[in-house]
């Protein structure tokens, strides 16, 4: 009589092996698609622009008329093309911040007008890749900088407006792959602009409306005498 139940019992262990295998595949990909379907949604809905590119197969794309799968696409670029951002609330922003965090892949990050403070950056840490950043009518300071250590790989950061100032561009020093550069209407000087003589790449430069001078702007076109500058 013990030799049957012996045989169930490890038939019932099988089945709940490999229904906990299953389970757990399920939710390795299940769920990570679930906060990136969640995280679209919540983007789109604070009126932010999404780009992306297609990681699905034709067909997968043709029969998910809901749009269940839309989060296995790589998103490249959120950006506000309507200019809402200065109109988000203190608990949007956070909800913002929050949600894309999800795109790890991210290349360009466009918060325009939307009132961060240097903490929200901390976002940052999780775009390795990211390529463009604009920070625009912000309310980051130049120690907010130090969240941009781990983007390595911006070539275009724009600070327009924004309360950055000499201490803040001491920690660009390491961003060798910065092209353009936005400092119009912050606190910069001369003592800054002697940071970015460190950038070999550096091509585009607006210091329109700060303390910069013409001697300061001489020094750095000795070692970027090609740079294209804006000073108006």
């Amino acid at each position: 009589m013990s030799k049957p139940r012996t045989k169930s019992r490890w038939g019932w262990w099988i089945t709940a092996g490999l229904a906990f295998c299953l389970l757990a595949a399920g939710l390795r990909v299940g769920l990570p698609l679930y906060r990136r379907n969640v995280a679209l949604a919540t983007v789109t809905r604070l009126k932010f622009t999404v780009k992306t590119s297609s990681q699905r197969p034709e067909w997968l794309r043709k029969y998910d008329r809901w749009g269940w799968t839309n989060g296995l696409d790589s998103v490249n670029e959120i950006y506000d093309w309507h200019y809402t951002g200065s109109r988000l609330s203190e608990t949007e922003i956070d909800e913002f911040l929050s949600q894309i965090r999800v795109f790890h892949e991210l290349k360009r990050l466009d918060m325009f007008g939307i009132n961060l403070q240097d903490r929200d950056l901390s976002v940052l840490e999780y775009f390795p890749n990211l390529e463009s950043l604009n920070l625009e009518m912000s309310s980051v300071t130049g120690d907010g900088m130090k969240y941009l250590a781990s983007s390595l790989k911006i070539h275009e950061l724009i600070l327009t407006n924004t309360e950055v100032d000499d201490a803040g561009l001491s920690r660009l020093a390491l961003h060798v792959k910065l092209a353009r550069l936005d400092l119009d209407g912050t606190h910069v000087s001369d003592a800054g602009l002697k940071h970015l003589a460190q950038l070999p790449n550096l091509n585009t430069l607006n210091v329109s409306n700060t303390a910069v001078t013409e001697a300061g702007l001489d020094e750095l076109l000795k070692s970027h005498p090609a740079l294209s500058v804006t000073d108006d």
